[in-house]
């Protein structure tokens, strides 16, 4: 089976520094568990994050039986530029990483890490995301050069490893005058590549929660329209804080929806629940509320 090898070398790929410790014991885990992926060839780099799941006799991912040396994923996230890589336990219809994005496969026991991989230097050069994600590719203006971190973890670590890999490469590359954000043609059905400038400290604005540019806006919304084209999502409402009221008192009692308004300035989260059927929820910190909507939606996505 051919090996597919990116014509250009990934930038997110983090060598192991440890032993083989940090990775699993299969008689150790005994519920689903968040988890990070490696490929041993080239040079054990970290690929995808996802869940691991307990071995159970006569264990299949599509069809074919677990070898003792292989455990269940589930693959959710594939890092930008791993996409191209062959995976450990290439199938007839699966060999890339890419391929493996929201779907169970099979992987080596050996190349599976739980929880958070180690935080190491991000390598500096073009960025650009992977063939499973095209939406966004966002690439340097301008030479990078080392910086101390700008951006404290604790503000983005709970948006997941995709926003996390962002802010360590940004972190590293403050020093662009700007970042060319290069936009899918085919969200939101513009006619051509769409082309955004972006400086750094809009987003480093942004993850300190201190002001949102219309960039990010922009952004935000090319990959959300893109997301609602994928699930088949009719429509996101926006929706101004006076007419809340009015919702809550006649909305379409049948169906279940969430109504959540997010005051920055405040650092308040005001979230009402219509399958609780409980009223306003207290006021809670934006970090919290993040952290809890991202373990609700993690649950939510689990096969049972």
């Amino acid at each position: 089976m051919l090996q597919h090898t990116p014509s250009v070398p990934p930038h997110y790929g983090q060598r192991s520094s440890k032993a083989s410790t940090d990775f699993i014991d299969c008689a150790g885990v005994t519920k689903v568990a968040a988890c990070y992926l490696r490929i041993s060839d080239p040079g054990d780099y970290i690929v995808a994050h996802g869940s691991v799941f307990p071995r159970a006799l006569g264990d299949m991912v599509h069809g074919v039986p677990l070898l003792p040396h292989q455990v269940k994923v589930f693959l959710t996230i594939v890092l930008p530029g791993m996409g191209e890589y062959t995976i450990p336990c290439p199938t007839e219809h699966i060999e890339t990483v890419a391929n493996c994005e929201g779907s169970f496969v099979a992987w080596p026991k050996s190349l599976v890490g739980l929880g958070d991989p180690p935080v190491q230097t991000a390598r500096h050069g073009d960025f650009s995301s992977c063939k499973s994600r095209p939406i966004l590719g966002i690439r340097p203006t301008a030479p990078s050069s080392p910086v101390q971190d700008v951006v404290d973890r604790s503000s983005y670590v709970a948006f997941g490893p995709r926003c996390r890999e962002l802010c360590q490469w940004l972190t590293r590359t403050s020093t662009l005058p700007t970042i060319g954000v290069i936009l899918n043609p085919e969200s939101m059905l513009y006619l051509e590549e769409t082309e955004l400038r972006m400086r750094p400290e809009n987003i480093c604005e942004f993850m300190r929660r201190e002001e949102v540019d219309q960039t990010i806006i922009i952004v935000f919304l090319r990959l959300l329209h893109d997301h609602m084209m994928e699930q088949g999502i009719a429509s996101v409402g926006l929706l101004c804080p006076e007419n809340m009221a009015y919702v809550v008192d006649c909305g379409d009692r049948q169906r279940h929806w969430v109504l959540v308004v997010i005051c920055l300035f405040e650092n308040k989260v005001y979230f009402l629940n219509s399958i609780k059927s409980t009223g306003w929820h207290k006021k809670m910190k934006v970090k919290t509320f993040v952290n809890e909507s991202w373990r609700l939606l993690w649950e939510q996505q689990m096969p049972a």
